[in-house]
């Protein structure tokens, strides 16, 4: 049986792919440690077998994982953001699961004035279609919306509400929980790496610098270009939106060097360090490690911000719009230049394409 288990359980948008291609570089192996699957894949599938096992046949997926923790010794890593989103019944599931092994459980946690347009951006490819100043208001406001909340504030919820997570996970007999601050913007990856090795208790040295790939982001008027296609496709099926989606995404990705990002208005930004102090209080309050710093998630005002939101660059959108046009439907040219009129009109020609 493994000497100890570590649960890496999110959050999403915190560095978490770089570590995962990192643990399956297979760097853990000869250090004491081994990445439980040897794969991302392995383990998602694992993970939603557990948390959502109401029969025996789903519950198997978790198990076969399971197996090599119990025929292995050293530290067993499992590095998956979806037991982020485990219910409190389902997190002492999971724990319980490993037989008595001590847990130590890992959450990467990101500065929310970042953390807020990425989980946008993630909305989005998610078949999102509130438009940045939206998403921001709904967030500002989801304290109010109560049990019967938008698709926009229950994602956010249960990807980035850390207090809760921390919460429900140092209440499933767990040995540890340690949040790992997210170094900022600049800070050369390693340094995560290096602090997520401390939290977990392992001493390995740098991976392999092509797991410093960072995962593929759109740009503010890609996303919201994005976002106005799922408007106009709505009306298909989940594997017919995922082609699109992918035909899009293609097409957009290589405008990511030109684009800007979405920036949060003075409230917003006010909303975002009165999350980040929500988080700090819980690490300062309760029995909850820290490896980083607190002040990686400022709570004080450091710059002015615009007073309302802002619109993407609307020469950006056109170019978007043109772009994924002459990507997805190469034998005609875009009918117009009026972004609403392309968009829909694209929307049209995606969808006839998709069930052609």
């Amino acid at each position: 049986m493994a000497d100890r288990v570590v649960l890496h359980v999110g959050t999403m948008k915190s560095g978490t792919t770089y570590l995962q291609r990192s643990l399956e570089s297979g760097v853990l192996e000869g250090a004491g440690g081994f990445y439980v699957g040897g794969a991302f894949g392995a383990q998602t599938a694992a993970v939603r077998g557990i948390l959502g096992a109401r029969d025996q046949q789903r519950l198997q997926v978790w198990n076969r994982l399971l197996g090599e923790v119990r025929r292995r010794e050293g530290v067993a890593v499992y590095s998956q953001e979806f037991l982020g989103f485990a219910r409190r019944h389902r997190a002492r599931q999971v724990v319980k699961s490993f037989e008595g092994t001590p847990v130590d459980v890992v959450l990467t946690v990101r500065d929310q004035h970042g953390a807020m347009p990425a989980q946008w951006q993630s909305f989005v490819r998610n078949r999102g279609t509130d438009d940045w100043a939206t998403y921001v208001h709904r967030l500002m406001h989801m304290d109010e919306e109560g049990p019967v909340s938008s698709k926009a504030v229950r994602s956010f919820r249960r990807a980035q509400d850390v207090p809760d997570m921390l919460r429900r996970w140092s209440r499933a007999g767990v040995s540890g929980v340690t949040v790992v601050t997210v170094p900022p913007a600049g800070a050369p990856p390693t340094q995560l790496w290096r602090r997520f090795c401390e939290a977990a208790r392992i001493e390995v040295g740098d991976p392999p610098e092509a797991a410093a790939k960072s995962n593929e982001s759109l740009g503010y008027a890609s996303c919201e270009v994005l976002r106005r296609v799922n408007v106009a496709v709505e009306e298909l099926g989940r594997e017919e939106f995922q082609r699109v989606r992918r035909l899009v995404l293609d097409a957009l990705l290589p405008l990511r060097p030109d684009e800007g990002r979405p920036e949060l208005d003075g409230e917003g930004a006010a909303y975002a360090r009165e999350l980040n102090r929500r988080i700090a209080g819980v690490v300062t309050g309760g029995d909850i490690g820290l490896v980083g710093s607190l002040s990686e998630l400022p709570v004080e005002e450091s710059r002015p911000h615009p007073v309302t939101i802002l619109e993407p660059d609307p020469d950006h959108v056109v170019r978007a719009l043109r772009t994924v046009w002459a990507g997805c439907l190469p034998d005609e040219g875009p009918p117009s230049e009026d972004p609403d009129v392309l968009a829909d009109l694209l929307g049209q020609r995606l969808v006839g394409r998709a069930r052609g």
